[in-house]
């Protein structure tokens, strides 16, 4: 070899040359890897502080959030599990008044209502109180009620019970017309507490002889403190037949809502009638939608 390149010494400074540029190619190629390497360590440094930063909102969220929410979900959503939160949710019902509408119906919770259901419960026994939320939270106690099937509560019989009434009517005179406002309401009450009041009101035109001209029907849930339950006005309407004034409401009711699942559905219907010598007529009928 020494003598090839003593005879060709071009040949040797090709060689070295050669060498040399593998040299420098290997050299560039640890100087790129470095950058790489050196530029992927800040990627990476750039990466595990945005893991770090997720872990801590995540851990904040689990352990911080849900814990409050929880606390603030049991609070609304667990009215039932003491007296005490029953309570709580009634006062809710002072803080703001709930209004539900449906066309010219609408319905604001009276306070009054709300400070005589306090105190009525307030005064059974802590065992009829106990009972009284065992109750309304059966929610199979609450579809048989709303199925009409008293038959069917055994030993509950005694402690739920609807009631109707007639709220005195309203009469005015107006020229040669006169108008009458007759009303039917139907209550459910456990033990002796009212917690759900639904009432039809009817207003119409009469003479001498009889109702002339429907004026107004109207719907309401006048108060409902049943937290299982879900009810609120669909359908009202009054007209005249054989010179006296009939008033029809129809309520929707869902038992079991919220985190219960719903476990039935149906409607409440209230009617009226009257002609000119007033109310003639009222009733309350629940139903089951299948």
């Amino acid at each position: 070899m020494m003598r090839v390149f003593r005879v060709f010494p071009i040949l040797e400074y090709l060689f070295l040359l050669k060498i040399n540029c593998i040299f420098i190619e290997k050299l560039l190629l640890l100087t790129l890897t470095y950058k790489i390497w050196e530029k992927g360590k800040v990627i990476l440094k750039k990466i595990k502080r945005v893991l770090v930063l997720v872990l801590a909102l995540t851990l904040t969220f689990i352990f911080v959030t849900p814990e409050s929410n929880t606390k603030a979900a049991e609070t609304k959503s667990n009215p039932l599990e003491s007296p005490e939160s029953y309570i709580d949710y009634l006062n809710q019902f002072k803080k703001q008044t709930q209004t539900r509408t449906f066309s010219t119906n609408t319905t604001d919770t009276d306070d009054e209502n709300v400070e005589e259901i306090i105190d009525q419960f307030s005064q059974l026994s802590s065992e009829k109180q106990e009972l009284f939320l065992d109750i309304l939270s059966n929610t199979e106690l609450m579809a048989l009620v709303y199925a009409g099937e008293s038959d069917e509560l055994g030993e509950y019989a005694e402690y739920i019970q609807w009631t109707e009434s007639d709220e005195t009517p309203l009469i005015s005179t107006f020229a040669s017309t006169k108008t009458k406002t007759i009303s039917h309401t139907g209550t459910l009450g456990v033990l002796g507490v009212p917690i759900t009041k639904y009432k039809i009101t009817g207003k119409y035109n009469y003479t001498s002889s009889g109702a002339t001209s429907a004026l107004s029907t109207k719907g309401e849930v006048v108060y409902h403190y049943n937290p299982t339950i879900a009810t609120d006005l669909t359908y009202y309407g009054g007209y005249i037949n054989n010179k006296k004034y009939y008033g029809e409401v129809t309520f929707y009711y869902k038992v079991g809502v919220g985190s219960l699942g719903i476990v039935q559905i149906g409607n409440v219907y209230l009617k009226v009638s009257g002609n000119h010598l007033g109310k003639l007529s009222g009733s309350i009928k629940t139903s089951v939608k299948k």
